[in-house]
């Protein structure tokens, strides 16, 4: 879909002035956004799913080799001490928090990054989990850090994966988010949530 949406919008370019033609080419467009959109939808109702099979790290593994595939890039996954976390997973609600962010960040890099690589790296210091996404393609501006008193108007357009994007994502689990600049030349986006939480809320 996302190189399907880049061919539309040359060909939409290109047609400007042909009558016709840029209506169109419009609305193909705007029905390529509908299907991902809907699709989107589909995918987080198969996430729960999907964690419960796989666990997060096979899942986080996964969505990034599919990303490999679909957009042909390099792509690095690096999960600290992956035995002990398959082995003593987090609570549901922080898994979840934790794909649903990772998902999104990918799927940033693949419409908007214009990237050759990604790395994806999850942390466990035993307190907290650490999940950061970047890449080495466009980049976007340094945004404030996001915490659990972050003021819920705060909006940011970093394609898609705005500030209270993240906030939603995170939902009950707290924690913290940050957009900064990648050192490989392109974006990050590094998230922060508490590795234990009460089971009745997970």
């Amino acid at each position: 879909l996302t190189a399907l949406q880049l061919a539309v919008a040359l060909l939409r370019r290109r047609s400007e002035g042909v009558e016709g033609l840029a209506l169109a080419f419009g609305e193909v467009d705007a029905l390529i956004q509908r299907t991902r959109e809907t699709m989107q939808r589909l995918v987080r109702r198969l996430e729960p799913r999907m964690l419960a099979q796989l666990g997060l790290v096979a899942a986080l593994r996964l969505a990034a080799e599919d990303l490999a595939r679909r957009a042909d890039l390099e792509v690095h996954v690096s999960i600290d001490d992956e035995e002990a976390l398959t082995a003593s997973p987090p609570p549901k609600a922080v898994s979840k928090a934790l794909y649903s962010v990772a998902i999104e960040a990918l799927s940033n890099v693949a419409r908007h990054a214009q990237a050759s690589g990604l790395w994806l790296r999850l942390e466990d210091d035993g307190e907290r989990l650490t999940l950061s996404v970047e890449d080495d393609g466009v980049g976007f501006a340094a945004a404030p850090e996001v915490g659990e008193d972050a003021p819920g108007d705060l909006r940011g357009d970093f394609g898609g994966l705005g500030l209270v994007g993240i906030r939603e994502r995170l939902g009950g689990v707290g924690g913290e988010a940050r957009f900064e600049a990648s050192e490989r030349g392109g974006a990050k986006v590094w998230v922060r949530v508490a590795r234990a939480l009460r089971e009745d809320g997970a």
